[in-house]
């Protein structure tokens, strides 16, 4: 048995407005908010190579400072990123 058409197909319903929490930071974590907890980053590594030698690690330093501060906080920390851009085939 089908149940009968909706009456209102095809008619827009108004959105109810949501309320979105102001953007954070890391910083705005408490320490038992990171303390033991597993934190896993994502860092943006793609660096410029010269075959196989790092030519300019800005990136990976500029990582660092994140890291530390979360290792500070007992967080256990685990870093993740790619390297390059998929190859065809």
């Amino acid at each position: 048995r089908l149940s009968p058409p909706a009456t209102n197909f095809g008619a827009r319903s108004i959105a109810t407005p949501v309320e979105l929490d102001a953007k954070k930071s890391i910083e705005d974590l408490s320490d038992e908010e990171l303390k033991g907890k597993k934190v896993l980053i994502r860092c943006d590594l793609n660096v410029p190579l010269d075959g196989k030698t790092i030519t300019d690690d800005t990136r990976i330093r500029s990582s660092i400072p994140t890291i530390e501060y979360l290792k500070g906080k007992g967080a256990i920390v685990s870093v993740c990123s790619h390297l390059g851009r998929p190859k065809d085939g």
